[in-house]
Order: C-alpha cells, then structure tokens, then sequence
C-alpha cells in the first residue's frame, strides 16, 4: 500500500534552506513514509499525535492521519 504525502509549506522552505547532501539525505527519509509510514527507529513524541525520524543530527516531525477509504490512492496521508 502507498500512502500520500503531504509536505506544509514551512517544512518546504526549511528543506529548500538545507544543502545538497543533506537534502538528498532526507528526502530519501521522507518519500521512503509512502511506502512505510513506520520505519525502524520512528518515535512517537510524548504528549501529540506526532512521531519523528532521525536524518543524522536532524529530525523529521511527521503526523499520521489514518482516515476511511479515500477515492484516491492510499488510506493514510503523513504530513511532514
């Protein structure tokens, strides 16, 4: 199952602001969330409906919206 992504416009510039290696580091962290929204070492965070994945020294928060069937593709949206 694939699972939709969404990106909020402050994570975009954010990404926009890293360099290259770095970028392309955590890029790949995030669209692997399509194909598992829970990979090895995700941490909920304590208190929220968030979780976050470890890029090196940096963290992607992400938020996991499980919904109904959806007309589109996937069942579940992760918000970064």
């Amino acid at each position: 199952m694939t699972y939709a992504l969404l990106i909020k416009p402050s994570a975009r510039k954010e990404l926009e602001a890293l360099r290259d290696p770095l970028l392309r580091r955590v890029d790949r962290a995030i669209v692997s969330l399509a194909a598992n929204p829970r990979p090895p070492g995700v941490t909920k965070l304590a208190g929220a409906s968030l979780y976050r994945i470890r890029v090196g020294a940096y963290r992607v928060v992400l938020q996991m919206n499980v919904e109904g069937p959806k007309q589109h593709a996937g069942e579940e949206g992760v918000a970064v």
